[in-house]
């Protein structure tokens, strides 16, 4: 891989990675939908679907982050001068 990305990659690594937030968010609105339902029933308990449900999400969001940072810190971008 080379050191410097072209214009045209780094929007498609851009792109790439918009469309893998925006079908984590759809599954998360998935499970968002399910959790009012299991919220609803007496029996189950709140404290566990919460966790099963934000668990993912956080462990997900922390993968993002650290993938964007690695990124940043490997193909710093230049700020423009005002």
């Amino acid at each position: 891989m080379p050191s410097e990305l072209s214009s045209n990659d780094v929007t498609e690594e851009y792109l790439i990675r918009l469309t893998a937030i925006s079908e984590m968010q759809m599954k998360i609105s998935q499970a968002l939908q399910q959790l009012v339902i299991l919220m609803q029933m007496p029996s189950e308990s709140v404290l566990e679907v919460l966790r099963t449900v934000l668990a993912p999400i956080v462990q997900d969001m922390n993968l993002v982050n650290q993938v964007m940072q690695d990124h940043l810190h490997d193909h710093p971008v230049a700020l423009p001068k005002e």
